[in-house]
């Protein structure tokens, strides 16, 4: 893989740093923390059995959170635990309710609300309102706290870190926009997360007809990604090898649940990030494929032999722990919560950006 040939490297340049600033802190010491967090609960949750919920902390320890899973015990419950666990002393910066989708936004509501409003932001982006939605309480829960954002927008999450809107209501990155009609899946807030050379982006159910266009605006600014957050719990709607061709990630994670009725993950999806077409042929032009997908859950479909499990009982929470250090020139994967199988995988030199060349 592309990241091989500079992991001795790496690692002698952060040993040297350690060496010369001995155990003064200095900006950059601390890290970036992502938490994919698994929302995809299948007892007694209906036909969606799925969901989608990110945290995010950064350096100077402000926090977001990208979509809350389903509400109560169908996917903000598991929100709820991973924040009892991670931030307990509650705070939270921004929220982010990528588009009208039950299993993404329903739970803001209900994290919100948590402990007399322990985890009410103060600032939730949306796409604005869309006929019937957002619903009531989730106008009254964060009345006067919400904006839509332009694309091109960055959010400064401190300690250098910058989440940039990277489509939002048919529009991209770039300026190109196309018209998203009333499905709520085109309206959606893609997010590219950057620290120094490390890139993670996440676009919640985005399709491909913004996808591929998003891809060759992330080229034309020199972006590869890192770690690419599959969007729509990894259905054959997104995730085009054209897409994967611009963007190369190193690593993708997907957020569904077992025993979903939707056919999540897709064996097409998991082909196309292991640089195969949909058939399973080697795709041409060619790219490299990923080196892991992280599945929040076991699963039924899609299936690899480059693939890790965060939760083997669906009925249980936890997350994907991306851990992000040194200026953002290294990251690993470490499971999080209880009862999820065991893994510490990295470090791994992200791809490219000050001060990582």
């Amino acid at each position: 893989m592309k990241w091989f040939c500079r992991v001795v490297l790496c690692g002698v340049c952060f040993l040297y740093s350690a060496l010369c600033t001995g155990a003064e802190h200095r900006e950059g010491d601390d890290p970036l923390d992502i938490y994919c967090i698994n929302v995809g609960l299948s007892s007694g949750c209906g036909f969606l059995r799925q969901g989608d919920s990110t945290l995010v902390v950064s350096p100077s320890g402000k926090t977001m959170l990208i979509d809350g899973g389903r509400g109560g015990s169908c996917g903000a419950q598991a929100v709820i635990d991973t924040l009892q666990r991670v931030i307990p002393s509650g705070g939270m910066d921004y929220m982010v309710a990528t588009h009208w989708d039950v299993d993404h936004y329903e739970g803001l509501s209900t994290v919100a609300t948590y402990n007399g409003g322990q985890y009410l932001p103060a600032t939730i982006f949306d796409p604005g309102d869309m006929g019937d939605d957002p619903g009531p309480t989730y106008k009254k829960v964060f009345i006067n706290r919400r904006e839509t954002p332009t694309v091109d927008r960055v959010i400064d999450l401190g300690g250098g870190v910058t989440a940039t809107v990277v489509t939002v209501n048919g529009c991209i990155l770039g300026g190109t926009c196309i018209d998203p009609g009333t499905d709520p899946n085109n309206h959606c807030i893609g997010l590219l997360i950057r620290w120094g050379g490390f890139d993670y982006i996440t676009c919640g159910d985005l399709p491909s007809e913004w996808e591929d266009p998003l891809g060759a605006a992330l080229v034309s600014v020199n972006r590869h990604v890192d770690v690419l957050h599959v969007s729509h719990h990894g259905a054959n709607t997104s995730t085009s090898n054209a897409y994967l061709y611009k963007i190369q990630p190193e690593f993708g994670v997907i957020s569904f649940g077992f025993g979903n009725n939707n056919g999540h993950p897709t064996q097409k999806v998991i082909n196309h990030l292991n640089a195969l077409t949909d058939a399973g042929g080697p795709y041409t032009p060619s790219y490299p494929p990923v080196t892991t997908i992280y599945f929040t859950e076991r699963s039924e479909y899609g299936q690899a032999a480059n693939t890790q499990i965060l939760q083997p009982n669906p009925d249980l929470g936890g997350s994907i722990h991306i851990n992000i250090q040194g200026d953002g020139c290294q990251y690993r994967f470490v499971n999080e919560g209880p009862n999820t199988n065991s893994f510490n995988n990295g470090p791994y030199p992200s791809d490219e950006g000050e001060p990582c060349l």
